[in-house]
């Protein structure tokens, strides 16, 4: 099997992310025992070994945090910048969220200025295309894109699932050659349907697919708290949460120590 990336995200993220955390590592450590409450990803990274971490947030508040705790524990920080994208982000009508998809935006290279271009495409959206949450739109992200900036395509929620399982038409004009993300055992019914359209896609446009797995929580039985913490953010009910890609007790770092075969690096 090739390889799988792990892609952690936290409660910073919005309405989209896990319930980790980037706390430093042993700060909810107390007398030897875990301190009730949420994980940290710095905490399982130093538990597990890990030399780096991909963390894909909506938002860049977690980054720099994330950054310092996991360098104290000689762990790599590879941040990824989930971005809603629409066809024009300054239509604000119930249509407009017709045309929305996301991407995630990585650094080619570890650099300062790179990073600075993130804040940039990522306070564009905030302030300017923001209706209900940060959006741009494609010709605004190609304006400001860059060779040092990589894009890849989420299985959840690109075009390709856009158009896949929704009444969506959603032809974008992308800025560069993606990376297709595909996602690996979390047991979703359309799963099979979007990996059909992933390999149809990649196979038409030339691109090359990866195999990841979204991590929200540490165990299963954190699945639910997650699942309640989400429904509170959409202020949904637990028993009717309305949500997508929300029923599977897979997304977690548990399932995928199982798949890989305590393989993880």
């Amino acid at each position: 099997m090739s390889e799988i990336i792990p892609l952690f995200s936290t409660s910073s993220s919005f309405g989209q992310g896990g319930i980790f955390t980037v706390e430093e590592a042993g700060k909810s450590i107390k007398n030897g025992k875990k301190i009730r409450g949420p994980e940290s990803i710095c905490d399982l990274a130093k538990e597990e070994g890990l030399t780096k971490v991909y963390l894909v947030e909506t938002k860049f508040a977690s980054f720099m945090e994330a950054y310092k705790n996991l360098k104290k524990i000689n762990c790599d920080l590879h941040f990824g910048l989930k971005l809603c994208v629409c066809e024009d982000m300054n239509v604000k009508t119930d249509d407009s969220l017709k045309t929305e998809s996301n991407i995630i935006i990585w650094p080619a290279v570890d650099s300062a200025s790179v990073y600075e271009k993130f804040i940039k495409i990522s306070s564009k959206a905030a302030i300017d295309g923001f209706y209900y949450r940060p959006r741009i739109d494609w010709k605004t992200l190609c304006a400001m894109w860059s060779d040092d900036l990589l894009l890849s395509l989420p299985f959840y929620s690109s075009f390709i699932q856009k158009n896949t399982l929704t009444f969506s038409t959603i032809v974008p004009e992308l800025p560069a050659k993606p990376l297709v993300l595909r996602e690996v055992g979390q047991q979703l019914p359309f799963d099979e349907i979007i990996n059909n359209a992933i390999a149809k896609y990649a196979a038409s446009n030339d691109c090359e697919v990866q195999d990841v797995k979204s991590i929200y929580y540490k165990k299963r039985v954190h699945a639910k708290s997650w699942q309640i913490w989400r429904c509170i953010l959409d202020r949904t009910d637990y028993d009717k949460p309305n949500m997508e890609h929300c029923a599977s007790s897979e997304f977690c770092w548990e399932s995928y120590k199982e798949i890989v075969g305590g393989a993880v690096k």
